[in-house]
């Protein structure tokens, strides 16, 4: 199981970024950032790499095991 979703939101709550930060760094709209966050959506792989990269990680720490809260 991924928690692509939740360890989003830990990464980005860490970098003290908004959903609208962070998407303007990843070139997505802060409602993608949200629906990933909600996991309304699938990340792509290319829009997950593009998060990753923003967030200053490698795109299994979103995809891997459930990080602790901040």
């Amino acid at each position: 199981m991924s928690h692509f979703g939740h360890n989003l939101r830990v990464l980005r709550q860490r970098k003290r970024l908004t959903q609208v930060q962070l998407g303007r760094l990843a070139g997505v709209s802060d409602g993608i950032v949200c629906m990933y966050e909600r996991a309304r959506a699938p990340a792509t792989p290319s829009t997950g790499s593009a998060i990753a990269l923003a967030l200053g990680v490698i795109l299994e720490t979103l995809t891997g095991p459930r990080l602790p809260p901040v």
